[in-house]
């Protein structure tokens, strides 16, 4: 990752790439359990994937592990994983779903796999196996693709790993490989230090294969952190595996300080899209959840025996949910967490903390998404407030549905409307005084302004004129709280829309 994009421009290229390239080759669509028994107490539960790097969030117990694993267990890969698996080539069913004496034998769990080609395969637990990984002709079952799984154990440090310092103790017990400059590269970048070298040491025995890391030929993972070793493990997995493959890592938050999350999904989303690998993640991180595209995000809940899984949620509606927050006065729906920032900021406080905001995506979504948020939340309040120019025909739809409805001020994208009250003498003073910029420094902002071709770069470009490379965010919530407080008149009818909804 030599050069950093956008992220909007990762986000874009990544579902045009969906749509285009994803679609016509074997990768993984669905994922399904039913039957008449349960898989770890599941059944009639389907997962649907719509991006090419997905997020599971949800709270413990919910089921997101399990459909990480019958993800990974989709394909037939052709060489072992990077990690290697003690006596198996491949991932099977033994590996994560392995029986004990303790658990109650099922059979008649039907699992299904469909595939964005368009090929179905669907396998039922019997008395003795799951299913017979090689066709009597020799031929694997599965598609072909790469399959790797990272999995917790990458947080135990090496000293309390079993005879590793054996291992390890001398130079002729174990071979040196220098991992790819560009894990040094990333590495660097996401730690905020400098790598100049990193190598793999490789020990193999009756056991198995054993590897640390070095680190500079200065240290190995013996005197390593947890978030180098975590780190390395993942973006290494990410640029040494077979193209087009398929990665599960589980809790990717796990020994990573918040400020690196950031910064490793762009490694991620660019690594997706250059190596057109299809990426599933299970996280509970705010921090995490906050900074990863919407389009990725899968919020898991499970209701009885049987999950719900919501696609594309507002991240803030999810972390509510994961944290079991309790019945909102009304839930508020619209199009995008851009959106979502100016009613949360336009609301006053005793508003915003009862009332969730809710970023679904396209406009002609929201009606639907407004019907099944009411359906499950047992009739709460739902206003729906569009992007400016939508027109009057769908607040009446929405009005006719029993939804209270309006629109931001300004007939214009939320990201448009921004930029409208920025390039005004008001936001040239925001700028110069919130930033320490000169008044060339802000006219040189306000023609790029003037020329931008795509406003969801709105953020990207201004933390590039700033000077805060790589804080977005921060950007976004500062120009949003400016334009919210100079603009409270403007703001009145969506404040009334959602006190109305509130009280009626």
């Amino acid at each position: 990752m030599t050069k950093r994009i956008s992220r909007p421009d990762s986000i874009r290229k990544l579902k045009e790439k969906w749509s285009k390239y994803y679609s016509k080759e074997c990768y993984l669509k669905s994922i399904s359990i039913t039957g008449d028994a349960h898989l770890r107490g599941i059944k009639n539960s389907k997962l649907s994937l719509e991006f090419p790097v997905s997020v599971l969030c949800g709270p413990n117990g919910a089921g997101k592990t399990t459909f990480m694993a019958l993800s990974t267990l989709g394909f037939h890969a052709e060489k072992p994983p990077l990690v290697p698996l003690k006596n198996i080539q491949y991932f099977d069913f033994n590996y994560f779903f392995r029986p004990t004496a303790k658990d109650k034998h099922m059979i008649n769990i039907t699992v299904g796999w469909e595939y964005t080609n368009g090929n179905i395969d669907n396998i039922v637990k019997g008395e003795q196996r799951w299913l017979r990984y090689i066709r009597n002709n020799g031929d694997p079952r599965r598609p072909i693709r790469g399959t790797e799984f990272i999995g917790i154990s990458r947080i135990i440090p090496a000293f309390e790993k079993k005879n590793y310092h054996s291992y390890f103790s001398k130079k002729k017990y174990y071979k040196e490989n220098s991992h790819d400059k560009e894990l040094s590269k990333i590495l660097s970048w996401i730690m905020s230090k400098s790598y100049s070298s990193v190598s793999e040491l490789n020990y193999t025995n009756s056991a198995g294969s054993h590897s640390v890391n070095t680190y500079n030929d200065t240290h190995t993972s013996f005197n390593a952190g947890a978030g180098e070793e975590c780190l390395t493990q993942i973006i290494s997995t990410l640029l040494r595996c077979p193209e087009g493959s398929f990665i599960a890592v589980e809790e990717i938050e796990i020994g990573l300080h918040p400020s690196t999350l950031s910064k490793l999904i762009d490694v991620i989303l660019y690594l997706a899209m250059q190596r057109k690998l299809q990426i599933i993640i299970t996280s509970h991180s705010t921090e995490f959840l906050r900074a990863f595209p919407t389009e990725g995000l899968i919020l898991v809940e499970r209701v009885g025996d049987k999950i719900e899984f919501t696609n594309s949620p507002n991240a803030e509606y999810a972390i509510k949910r994961i944290g079991g927050e309790h019945k909102p006065a009304a839930c508020i729906v619209c199009e995008d967490r851009v959106a979502g920032k100016i009613i949360s900021m336009s609301l006053p406080a005793k508003i915003r903390t009862i009332c969730p905001v809710v970023g679904f995506g396209g406009k002609d979504q929201l009606i639907d998404k407004a019907l099944t948020i009411k359906e499950i939340s047992n009739n709460t309040s739902v206003v729906i407030i569009w992007d400016g120019e939508v027109n009057d025909t769908y607040i009446k739809k929405a009005e006719e549905n029993g939804f209270f409805a309006c629109t931001l001020p300004g007939k214009l994208e939320p990201e448009n409307y921004l930029i409208s009250k920025l390039l005004t003498t008001e936001g040239a003073s925001f700028l110069t005084h919130n930033y320490n910029l000169s008044l060339a420094e802000v006219t040189t902002i306000f023609d790029d302004l003037k020329s931008i071709t795509d406003p969801h770069d709105l953020f990207y470009i201004l933390s590039k004129g700033v000077g805060l490379d790589g804080n977005e965010e921060s950007i976004l919530d500062a120009v949003v709280t400016f334009v919210c407080l100079s603009n409270q008149k403007e703001l009145e009818s969506l404040v009334y829309c959602i006190s109305k909804a509130i009280t009626d």
